[in-house]
């Protein structure tokens, strides 16, 4: 059985939306945002609205590719 390589497993990153979980390529983000109980993850495609805390979000986030500018942003 082959494994996948940690950079294929990183280019992925999953969120809960209404109950059910999408799948967003990192590179395609560039800008998180915080506004008060909820996520606005912003991509090259489409906004996301997620329902969580910036600090849970930042935590599943490479440091390679993504910076805390604010205490509400995260750019890629």
């Amino acid at each position: 059985m082959k494994s996948k390589s940690s950079e294929e497993v990183k280019n992925d990153f999953y969120v809960n939306i209404d109950r059910r979980l999408i799948k967003i390529n990192l590179p395609s983000i560039y800008l998180i945002e915080a506004k008060g109980d909820y996520i606005n993850i912003k991509t090259e495609e489409k906004n996301y609205i997620v329902q969580s805390t910036l600090k849970k979000i930042e935590e599943k986030l490479p440091d390679s590719l993504f910076l805390k500018v604010h205490r509400s942003y995260i750019i890629n």
